[in-house]
């Protein structure tokens, strides 16, 4: 309601600033996304329009396929909420509340510059991982998406359609630690 009454990405300011974003982002080798406040960062990200400046829509070809992914126009480095605001939507999640289990929750849309991926980071502060069940449930609260575990010093490189590589950190669909296993050609994952 506040965008569509304000307009903030109308404004003489922002505009000015979307279009020095986007030049000192067309200037650079790579893009580096920290983590921080997610709803803060990816209200940035969203009202300076940056994901064009990133990745450009998919090939005429691949547009027939939906879930093509955008190509990079350069290498994006992401930890904690610049990861999550990469995916195509963010979930919040936190198992150790003081008050009780919190029930996690889709924010918003993100940049869709991932295919299926829900990134998770910190998952050992965030998630009781002895709970099975609790993880279950997350798991099938991402579906159809693979949540991406994201340790401190973890690393995964996304595959160039912007999906999980093998063996990367994930919580499987009964709630268990685990690798990603790509699902075999032709299939989606």
């Amino acid at each position: 309601e506040f965008y569509a009454r304000r307009q903030p990405q109308h404004r003489d300011a922002v505009v000015t600033a979307r279009f020095a974003v986007g030049r000192a982002i067309a200037g650079a080798d790579a893009v580096v996304i920290p983590g921080g406040h997610v709803g803060v960062l990816l209200g940035a990200l969203h009202v300076f329009n940056v994901a064009p400046a990133l990745a450009a829509p998919p090939e005429e070809d691949d547009e027939r396929d939906e879930d093509a992914a955008p190509r990079l126009h350069r290498p994006i480095i992401a930890w904690g909420a610049g990861a999550m605001a990469l995916t195509e939507r963010v979930l919040l999640f936190f198992d150790n509340s003081a008050v009780r289990p919190d029930v996690s929750e889709v924010l918003m849309r993100g940049l869709g510059l991932t295919r299926d991926v829900v990134a998770l980071p910190s998952p050992r502060t965030r998630l009781d991982l002895r709970n099975q069940v609790r993880l279950q449930m997350l798991a099938t609260r991402c579906a159809p998406a693979v949540p991406l575990l994201l340790d401190e010093h973890a690393e995964v490189t996304l595959q160039e359609d912007g999906r999980l590589p093998a063996g990367a950190p994930v919580l499987g669909p009964d709630g268990s630690i685990t690798t990603h296993e790509p699902p075999a050609a032709g299939g989606t994952g």
